[in-house]
């Protein structure tokens, strides 16, 4: 399946939902058919089914009936969290190599973007901490890579 196309990501998303909506009303079905009580004159569903639900080889096999569609209606949820997992991550990430004619001109331009803004924060760490060192009668001097790029010109007294 072509996970890129949103329509088949919704088409699955309701046929999982129908799918958990059905396993329901079985799991449902099958707890109410096992409360039947065929001794119980006013249980009309119970009068007309033939099978004796106070059978202990009948309630067993109800018993395995329910858990069966217990286990479908756990699966169908399961199924549903991983695609909501998967179009969150679409949503959030986008299509995991897309045939973009000018991709790899965004990403150059996110990377000088990022260069730029990391100057700009650099440049304010240095201000903000010679600020304080001349505060509190000390001399600050970048260290490492900032000194190298010299991160902020010396500010001038007021």
């Amino acid at each position: 399946m072509d996970t890129s196309t949103p329509t088949n990501l919704m088409d699955k998303h309701q046929k999982i939902i129908s799918e958990i909506l059905r396993s329901y009303r079985d799991l449902m079905n099958c707890v109410t058919v096992n409360g039947m009580d065929k001794e119980k004159q006013g249980d009309y569903e119970a009068q007309a089914n033939k099978l004796n639900y106070r059978d202990p080889d009948t309630m067993a096999a109800a018993g395995l009936r329910t858990q069966r569609k217990f286990d479908e209606l756990y699966e169908s949820i399961k199924e549903l969290l991983a695609l909501t997992r998967t179009i969150k991550e679409l949503w959030v990430f986008g299509p995991v190599d897309r045939a973009d004619e000018h991709r790899k001109e965004k990403e150059e331009q996110i990377d000088r973007d990022i260069g730029e803004i990391t100057t700009l924060f650099n440049k304010i760490d240095a201000n903000a901490m010679r600020e304080l060192a001349e505060k509190n009668g000390g001399t600050w001097e970048p260290q490492g890579e900032a000194a190298l790029t010299s991160a902020a010109p010396a500010p001038t007294g007021n």
